[in-house]
């Protein structure tokens, strides 16, 4: 548990469980993510509320849940408390897509997909080199 140790605003914990739930690996990240929550006091978990709210959505992803997925990624960026996402990195738009696109719901997936690629700034997501063929 090397990755939880520490104050748990200096975890890594999060996006490690992100990483396992994007390679279909749930159990695991939820673990990771359960033992974050349960040592975070209630401030923490507001400071890194996007990234919780990220892991959380990749993980019902990964278990097919796509409306909990949904609904996660939008917490993550559009919830009234807690540190927001910032929707210019592209990150919400390519998660969502994602979903959608897992859901079946071809139409919003496209237009996720195409508010990712329309971004002015595709340097400031930092996956945007592995992210826009998959958005293209």
């Amino acid at each position: 548990a090397p990755v939880v140790a520490g104050p748990a605003l200096d975890s890594r914990a999060l996006e490690v469980a992100v990483a396992y739930a994007q390679l279909g690996r749930a159990a695991p990240a939820r673990a990771l993510v359960d033992r974050w929550a349960a040592r975070a006091s209630a401030d923490e978990r507001l400071v890194r509320w996007n990234h919780l709210q990220a892991a959380r959505g990749e993980i019902a992803l990964a278990e097919g849940r796509t409306a909990d997925a949904v609904a996660a990624f939008r917490a993550a960026a559009e919830a009234d408390s807690g540190h927001l996402e910032e929707v210019y990195t592209g990150a919400t738009h390519l998660r969502l897509a994602r979903a959608f696109d897992r859901a079946g719901q071809r139409d919003s997936a496209l237009a996720r997909f195409t508010a990712y690629v329309d971004r002015r700034d595709l340097t400031s997501y930092r996956d945007a080199p592995l992210a826009l063929p998959i958005a293209l």
